[in-house]
């Protein structure tokens, strides 16, 4: 059994975290993460699947808006941080742009982790549902109380939580 290798990319996945996108990437072929950052999670993913990930950003970063730079920063270091895959694609774009690049039922795996307010999380799941068999994302705590209001109203509960993590079959 391999096991992932963990990774010192900043971000703010835990062990746990990191282990289960390794272990659920396995069984995928067409994986999105949705809000790649600097790719702590996107090298968990690369690594546990023998398909392709699609990273999914606009590196614009929401807690410092004003400084585009620090996004262009975050970018640079999300390519370095992920230069040794090949099964790695780019699509440096807003959510609701990049969905439509998707056809219905075509992927394995959608994994949230973009932003935590409710109005965008609840908008992502249900455009993201219909392209994929399973649907997934970060922050699902009482501390994000936008991402845990968005998940129940469509699901009623997720069918299983990893640390912060949530994950539905669809």
């Amino acid at each position: 059994m391999t096991k992932y290798k963990h990774n010192s990319i900043v971000g703010w996945m835990s062990e746990e975290e990191l282990n289960w996108l390794f272990e659920t990437a396995k069984d995928c072929k067409n994986i999105v993460e949705v809000g790649s950052f600097k790719g702590r999670s996107t090298h968990a993913l690369l690594s546990g699947t023998k398909g392709n990930v699609t990273a999914i950003d606009d590196w614009v970063l929401h807690y410092d808006i004003n400084n585009s730079q620090h996004g262009e920063t975050a970018f640079k270091e999300f390519k370095e941080n992920t230069k040794d895959f090949k099964n790695l694609n780019i699509i440096r774009a807003k959510s609701n742009e990049a969905v439509n690049s998707f056809k219905d039922d075509s992927l394995d795996m959608v994994f949230l982790d973009f932003t935590t307010h409710y109005t965008e999380y609840l908008e992502a799941i249900k455009k993201w549902s219909p392209k994929t068999k399973l649907i997934c994302g970060h922050e699902y705590s009482k501390d994000w109380e936008g991402v845990v209001k968005a998940v129940d109203e469509v699901f009623g509960k997720p069918d299983g939580v990893v640390g912060m993590i949530w994950y539905k079959q669809l």
